[in-house]
């Protein structure tokens, strides 16, 4: 997790009121969500969505070898706004109380192709998925990483 402090009101405001980034703690916070000005920008929706899925996402095993991409947030505005985004970028998703998934293979591709992933754990992950079938565990995409990094 990563504190900023800011010292200077013109970047406050900016944050806060052009923005729409919510002052105090985030899981507690009320109209945490994704910016709407994002919305009107897919290049900016799709990198919000990347940091949150690099942050507080992933792929996991779904049933036996299936895939599926999930985001975790205790916050229910953030969950419905990350729900709404996958939506308008036309992938196909479901919602929980605390996650938002998508299941559908070609989904999940898309995901990939269009918001993609600078998390490595989530990038091998797939990488591995695509080439093998499977959804790696976590002791087996540690030792595939590990390799990456030697090659």
């Amino acid at each position: 997790m990563y504190r900023f402090k800011f010292y200077n009101k013109t970047i406050h405001d900016f944050l806060v009121n052009k923005i729409g980034l919510p002052k105090g703690n985030k899981v507690k916070s009320k109209g945490l969500r994704i910016p709407k000005i994002y919305f009107a920008n897919k290049k900016c929706l799709c990198c919000c969505l990347r940091g949150l899925f690099d942050t507080d996402g992933g792929i996991h095993k779904h049933r036996k070898h299936d895939p599926m991409i999930e985001f975790d947030s205790y916050n229910k505005e953030l969950r419905n706004s990350i729900y709404k985004a996958l939506l308008s970028l036309n992938l196909k998703s479901s919602i929980s109380r605390r996650k938002v998934y998508i299941y559908a293979k070609k989904d999940i591709d898309k995901f990939f192709k269009i918001v993609g992933s600078k998390n490595i754990r989530n990038t091998m992950r797939y990488k591995i998925w695509k080439e093998t079938g499977v959804i790696c565990k976590i002791d087996e995409l540690k030792e595939s990483i590990k390799n990456y990094v030697r090659s």
